[in-house]
């Protein structure tokens, strides 16, 4: 072997292993050798095969193998023969499988992102590894939307780092089903002025958190797929402590509990009355900080931190097993809301 390929064949071998062994398929110091020279085309013999497997053994990759009695010994060799080397990977099969379908399932990635990602992630297991990201269906416009958002994801994060304002331009669907940049009521293209402070996933969305001035000192979410043409500001983000319901100590999981649907509006208690029945859905929204009163075999009367346009839409979902008791403004508003359903109706 030539002097650079002597220095390449430890990462050769090393990436054999990796790509053709995981705990179920193993391979011999043979099957190494053949597949340098099938791959590589390079002729190594048996004793420096073992010795470069046996630096990775004591390399800090996480390298397998079996030991077992050799049936006749060389001169001066061990008489125990190393063999059935494999690579332990960083993931587990089920938990690339469940990383993988995370991507899969995420609408807001277009269908070629998800690809890519998942082509990645398959990378990091063996050969053998399978998925079924080649039956991605492409659905109509997606593969349009959110073709920024690994981008917005990175300037988003940049900003935040160093407490910096970010100005962009929104986009919202028209009935061309097309994504166009939102405009103002003199039909100027829009530029959205915010100071962000954190960026969360929910219903398969990402959002950034943040403070717009046009709605003073209340937090906001914008989609950050649907952001287009970002730019970080040299202007400083306005400081937490002037923002309603935000501090250095803001807490993201109770903000998404009581913001479930990503409404910007003020978080309020909330008591309604509900068929024990939809326990499961209520737990699947809302964050386990509630309390329940008056519990018969049926029914039970529940008590909460929401957003009321949130809670405004998720009581609308189960009309019939839902009862809002207060705030009373909230239960007028549904009042009004199912007089203006049963005229349409």
């Amino acid at each position: 072997m030539a002097d650079v390929q002597k220095k390449m064949v430890i990462l050769y071998i090393l990436e054999i292993l990796k790509r053709y062994t995981d705990e179920n398929h193993t391979l011999t110091q043979k099957e190494v050798s053949d597949l340098l020279k099938k791959n590589y085309d390079i002729t190594a013999d048996r004793k420096s095969v073992k010795k470069y497997l046996e630096g990775l053994v004591d390399s800090p990759y996480d390298i397998a193998y079996r030991e077992i009695p050799r049936a006749s010994a060389e001169e001066n060799e061990e008489n125990i023969q190393w063999t059935d080397f494999s690579m332990i990977h960083d993931f587990t099969d089920a938990e690339l499988h469940l990383l993988i379908d995370g991507i899969l399932f995420s609408r807001n990635i277009p269908v070629s992102q998800r690809r890519e990602l998942i082509g990645k992630l398959e990378n990091l297991s063996s050969k053998y590894f399978k998925t079924g990201a080649k039956n991605i269906l492409t659905v109509s416009g997606e593969e349009s939307a959110g073709k920024e958002l690994f981008y917005n994801i990175e300037m988003i994060d940049e900003a935040i780092a160093n407490r910096k304002r970010i100005d962009f331009n929104y986009l919202e669907y028209h009935t061309d089903k097309k994504l166009h940049k939102r405009i103002t009521r003199n039909g100027k293209i829009r530029r959205f002025t915010v100071s962000p402070y954190r960026i969360a996933a929910t219903n398969n969305r990402y959002y950034v958190i943040c403070n717009n001035d046009w709605f003073g000192n209340g937090l906001s979410h914008f989609r950050i797929d649907r952001i287009t043409n970002i730019k970080i500001l040299e202007e400083d983000s306005r400081p937490a402590s002037e923002i309603d319901g935000y501090s250095d100590n803001f807490s993201l999981a109770k903000h998404m509990s009581e913001h479930v649907f990503m409404f910007s509006d003020k978080a309020e208690r909330v008591r309604f009355r509900m068929k024990k029945s939809l326990l499961s859905e209520l737990f699947d929204w809302f964050e386990p900080e509630m309390t329940f009163t008056e519990e018969t075999e049926d029914e039970v009367t529940v008590s909460l931190i929401s957003s009321l346009q949130a809670m405004r839409l998720w009581a609308t979902q189960f009309v019939k097993e839902v009862t809002i008791l207060s705030p009373e403004s909230l239960v007028n508003t549904l009042k009004q809301d199912f007089k203006q359903a049963y005229e349409k109706y």
